[in-house]
């Protein structure tokens, strides 16, 4: 198999283990419930351990600036909360939307993570993205819970969920082969040959 194929098979999965988790509290809305709280600190366990302990002090290693950066991603976060609470006048949706906007983000670069770790090597590719596979049940719960918490219907929450915590990641790969220039490393060969 290709090495783009490697990759297209990690994030379908990735999108398709997210549908997954919103398809299971969309089902199961009171299993669900009971155990968001483990969900909740699952994924978060996942996405904020992972950088902090070994991206974030590497990051500013090779660029000075990772900081600043990171600080203008939480910023970029704290000011979209307040722009959605003061356009909802509901504190609870605002936080949905945030969370959304936060978790497409996130899901978009987890889509530009399989293609650039991939083309490093096949061992980092497998890895990186069996870790970002594992969280994306979690997530789906999340982000599902966070807009029927927030006010939306169970139908609209499972539209708007699916279509921005698991569609971005494949359209994060897609993009990222073209907009980082990859293309060229992924028609190499087989995915061994990495």
């Amino acid at each position: 198999m290709s090495v783009f194929g490697f990759i297209s098979v990690f994030a379908v999965s990735a999108m398709l283990v997210n549908a997954l988790g919103i398809y299971a509290i969309y089902r199961n809305r009171m299993w669900a419930e009971k155990n968001k709280e483990y969900f909740m600190c699952f994924a978060a366990g996942i996405l904020i351990t992972s950088p902090l302990i070994g991206a974030f002090p590497e990051a500013i290693s090779k660029n000075s600036e990772a900081g600043f950066f990171a600080l203008l991603g939480f910023l970029f976060m704290f000011a979209t909360s307040q722009i959605m609470r003061k356009s909802t006048k509901k504190s609870a949706l605002a936080f949905g939307y945030t969370a959304l906007i936060g978790i497409g983000i996130h899901s978009f670069v987890d889509g530009m993570i399989y293609s650039v770790t991939f083309t490093q090597s096949s061992l980092l590719g497998i890895l990186a993205g069996t870790g970002l596979v594992a969280h994306e049940f979690a997530e789906g719960v999340i982000t599902y819970a966070f807009l029927t918490e927030g006010g939306l219907s169970e139908k609209k929450a499972l539209l708007y969920a699916f279509l921005v915590a698991s569609l971005t990641t494949p359209l994060g790969l897609f993009s990222s082969i073209h907009c980082l220039g990859i293309s060229q490393a992924l028609s190499w060969g087989s995915f061994w040959d990495l």
